[in-house]
């Protein structure tokens, strides 16, 4: 197993197990709060995560980069300089943005649709301040590739956010429950992270040096910083836009709540497969900043192919488990079956999201970031007109349909810009394609064993079991056809440790 191999599985341990923490919690306040409360989370979540994308913007991404070139030179105190210098420009814009947001608070109740966020997300600002920091100092970890620490911040994050959830919305404190309790353990939470972020820094001899680099920082970033702030701007908008729409049609507290299990239930599902290709991309970053800085395109070409192909067949995947278990795991989890119809009917979503999430992270850490904000634009050209109009038509599938159409512009136009970087043939087509055509009658299968369990087993069994056995048949599909040989995995797994145990002896 390669090192890279290796960083994955480190970062994709800790992402499973973050992720899995984090729909535990979505099912636990579904359960426990209902879906009106967890749409008024996620609508201040949505906003707040617009601010942030000014504060932090696209610093985190560009200091990885640099620090990953620092390390290829042997540079160490320009490290200590640009963490310094990320560091200042975070806090000013964090302090400048928060203020402003006290200030002009009764802006606010004209921002938010439903004015019972205002008092959750002026508890939550906060956050705002701690989350630059902790995107900062993650970021040192990322470029030094100590991917163990740079992962268990971001699991402590959630473990703690779990923990203070758990104490504040269930009513430990009289005056505090419910929808203010889980704002304010969202806050606390975050800080309590960023403090043992802080010293696991100092601890693996990080240092602050003499700030250097801003305006090279700033010019990098300011790219990843606009598009941060249009996402944001986008996920706000949908926060705000489509509960309005579908309150034509419906009660405002009934469209708060649709949108609480799209965004809240649906959607974190359909990002499940984000999860293991994430890790990837995390690991990405700084090889191929690495790699670029040497000039090594053959490698970065390499990089590529596999990347697009993992995404492809991780995707893939998990269409064979959402498609036909879509309603029963949205049962089994939340208690809704409504949130599971809406992950099969829009798993075909995760294709584009994963193309996206692979070529976004090699643009960049080519040092084209520019090129990733240009594409974002060119994508909003179909999202939005998805967002305004087919909300009255289609529902709450309108998110699906237009960030699907987003993310596919945008990954197509990734992939035109690393061929023409890169130059050479690549090899990603033909195994892409046999992935998502291999995952049929794996599917197929689901459905079948799906259809004779139901009449005999609940629905934990059910999804289990034909899950599983749709899942293996995959498995074994794409390794007999050598699309993702996993025989050839263990088998030199199992050569190194005969190598070793023959070094001991």
């Amino acid at each position: 197993m390669n090192q890279i191999a290796k960083s994955v599985t480190i970062v994709t341990f800790f992402s499973v197990t973050t992720r899995l923490l984090s729909f535990i919690f979505k099912s636990y306040m579904s359960h426990a709060f209902g879906a009106e409360t967890v749409g008024l989370f996620q609508i201040c979540l949505s906003v707040l995560f617009l601010l942030l994308a000014l504060t932090a913007g696209g610093i985190p991404t560009v200091l990885s980069r640099k620090i990953a070139e620092c390390e290829v030179n042997r540079d160490f105190k320009k490290q200590n300089r640009y963490v310094a210098a990320s560091l200042i420009l975070g806090s000013v814009l964090s302090a400048i943005v928060i203020a402003a947001c006290y200030l002009g608070k009764n802006l606010l109740y004209k921002i938010f649709s439903d004015d019972r966020c205002v008092p959750l997300f002026l508890i939550m600002l906060p956050a705002i301040f701690t989350s630059t920091f902790y995107g900062v100092i993650r970021a040192w970890f990322w470029g030094k590739k100590k991917f163990t620490a740079f992962s268990f911040t971001e699991l402590l994050d959630e473990v703690f956010k779990i923990a203070f959830t758990a104490c504040f919305a269930g009513g430990l404190i009289a005056e505090i429950a419910g929808a203010k309790g889980i704002a304010i353990a969202f806050t606390v939470a975050d800080a309590a992270c960023v403090l043992i972020l802080i010293v696991l820094f100092f601890i693996n001899k990080g240092k602050f040096a003499k700030p250097e680099g801003f305006l090279e920082l700033t010019k990098a970033s300011t790219p990843l910083a606009a598009l941060r702030i249009i996402t944001g701007l986008m996920a706000s908008l949908t926060a705000i836009i489509v509960p309005a729409q579908l309150a034509l049609s419906m009660s405002q507290e009934e469209a708060t709540a649709m949108y609480g299990r799209i965004a809240g239930m649906a959607l974190p599902l359909l990002m499940a497969p984000s999860t293991i290709i994430g890790s990837l991309a995390v690991v990405l970053i700084p090889e191929m900043a690495g790699a670029n800085a040497k000039g090594d395109s053959d490698t970065l070409r390499s990089k590529m192919d596999g990347s697009i192909i993992f995404a492809f067949f991780v995707s893939s995947l998990f269409m064979v488990l959402f498609v036909p278990l879509g309603k029963e795991i949205g049962k089994l989890f939340f208690g809704d079956e409504t949130a599971g119809q809406y992950v099969s009917y829009c798993a075909l979503l995760m294709y584009p999201i994963g193309l996206n999430q692979v070529t976004s992270p090699i643009v960049n850490s080519i040092g084209k970031e520019h090129k990733t904000l240009l594409h974002y634009l060119a994508g909003l050209v179909l999202l939005i007109p998805c967002i305004l109009f087919l909300p009255r038509y289609i529902g709450a599938y309108a998110i699906a349909v237009g960030n699907g159409l987003c993310f596919l512009i945008c990954a197509i136009l990734n992939i035109v810009v690393l061929k023409k970087h890169l130059k050479g043939k690549n090899r990603f087509a033909l195994k892409s394609f046999l992935s998502v055509l291999f995952a049929v009658p794996s599917l197929l299968l689901t459905y079948f064993i799906k259809g004779i369990l139901s009449h005999y087993l609940s629905t934990v069994f059910v999804i289990i079991f034909a899950g599983g056995a749709g899942a293996v048949s995959y498995l074994l599909i794409t390794d007999v056809f050598n699309l993702i040989s996993f025989r050839a995995f263990f088998a030199k797994s199992k050569k190194k440790k005969k190598r070793l145990k023959g070094a001991l002896v």
